[in-house]
């Protein structure tokens, strides 16, 4: 068990070495990031070359088209369907590789998580400059509106519009942050009633673990829902930035 709820999500240096008066190293968070992007690029090599499909191969396929659904209900081409598969794909199996017992949790750093957030603003402002150019300003100015009270709007929505970055990162840390911390504090109290010994340590045991097994399943549930999330919001502010206001 951890020491503290708090100690799963802690970044531990692996490596360190200087280079011109500088340390640079590479951390947990980072040997796990590149786990996963070599993963993820396996099972997309895979999911192009293999005829006979598996098991696994049926889940890709099946969470391709989900993408492409949602990608042309909100922004109506599929041409976006790509880069929204990888991102979302990245943070479902982020989340999911969360759940193996001592491993580490990539996006419950906000780092990660605003780097990400980041990547899709940047991104969806690219597109909105690209097709509308200029008259991508009418998103903080509205149209009919005076130049007093255009100023004023101009900054309201100028932060409301910056807020989309804090939104997108704070929302998926935060719940891959409560949930297993959650999850760490339910365990560590059934291995501690477990040492008690007894009929009350029993029955403990059983109603503490039949709990934990509830709030696993939510755990997946709600890392999972965050995907969602994620590549809907973005599928979203793609089609802000290319319609008319």
């Amino acid at each position: 068990m951890y020491g503290s709820p708090l100690e799963q999500f802690e970044v531990v240096s692996l490596y360190k070495m200087e280079v011109e008066g500088r340390e640079i190293g590479i951390s947990n968070i980072g040997v796990y990031i590149i786990m996963l992007s070599i993963v993820w690029v396996r099972k997309m090599e895979r999911r192009r070359v293999r005829l006979k499909k598996g098991r696994w191969e049926w889940i890709g396929e099946e969470y391709y088209r989900q993408i492409g659904r949602i990608v042309k209900e909100n922004v109506g081409e599929e041409r976006y369907v790509k880069i929204i598969y990888i991102i979302g794909g990245m943070i479902i199996m982020s989340n999911m590789s969360g759940m193996v017992p001592y491993s580490y949790t990539v996006t419950s750093q906000i780092g990660v998580s605003m780097c990400m957030s980041m990547m899709v603003f940047i991104g969806v402002n690219i597109i909105g400059i690209r097709e509308r150019g200029s008259e991508l300003s009418s998103i903080w100015w509205p149209s009919g509106v005076g130049y007093r009270m255009g100023v004023m709007i101009v900054g309201i929505e100028m932060i409301s519009y910056m807020m989309k970055v804090v939104t997108l990162g704070v929302r998926l840390t935060a719940n891959m942050l409560s949930g297993h911390t959650l999850l760490v504090i339910i365990s560590s109290m059934v291995s501690s009633v477990y040492k008690m010994g007894g009929m009350k340590s029993m029955m403990g045991l059983l109603g503490g673990g039949g709990m934990l097994v509830m709030l696993v399943m939510l755990e997946l549930m709600i890392g999972v829902l965050q995907g969602y999330v994620f590549v809907l919001l973005s599928s979203i502010y793609i089609r802000d930035v290319r319609e008319e206001h």
